[in-house]
């Protein structure tokens, strides 16, 4: 790796090679950091970091749904994906679930919205302990798909 410095600028490329269907290829990526710039850019990550694929977030008091704007203080579940622009995809956990109930399902389901999933901001959430399992959300989830096929929704 080649560091240099150029007016107070840290320029640093890494070059990697990966094979791909019999292809050798050769990719270049260049990163440059400036002063405060890769400080912001380390507390923005630090944002992101915090929160991994499977971990129990609860969401925080005054938060609203972003699609039907109720309530949604205290509701659980775990981090399914968390991408670049500070945003946490979350799938309920069971108790929520249940909360939520039939008629929100049958609701989210007439807009053509996922309800077993939220789109927020991670500053929206925080990190909490789970409440059950895995197996829990997808008994309940089922269950509730079942409700619904059975009232024909």
């Amino acid at each position: 790796m080649n560091c240099k410095w150029e007016s107070g600028l840290l320029k640093y490329c890494l070059m990697f090679h990966y094979q791909l269907s019999d292809v050798t290829m050769q990719v270049a990526l260049t990163a440059e950091f400036v002063g405060s710039a890769m400080k912001n850019n380390r507390q923005r990550e630090g944002s992101n970091m915090g929160f991994e694929i499977g971990e129990s977030v609860t969401v925080k008091s005054g938060v609203t749904d972003p699609d039907f704007g109720f309530d949604i203080s205290g509701w659980q579940g775990r981090v399914i994906e968390v991408d670049d622009s500070d945003t946490v995809f979350i799938r309920w956990d069971s108790l929520t679930l249940n909360q939520m109930g039939l008629d929100l399902a049958i609701r989210c389901d007439e807009e053509n919205l996922d309800w077993e999933v939220i789109t927020l901001s991670v500053q929206e959430v925080e990190k909490a302990s789970a409440r059950d399992t895995k197996i829990d959300v997808d008994r309940v989830a089922s269950s509730i798909q079942v409700k619904m096929i059975e009232l024909g929704k």
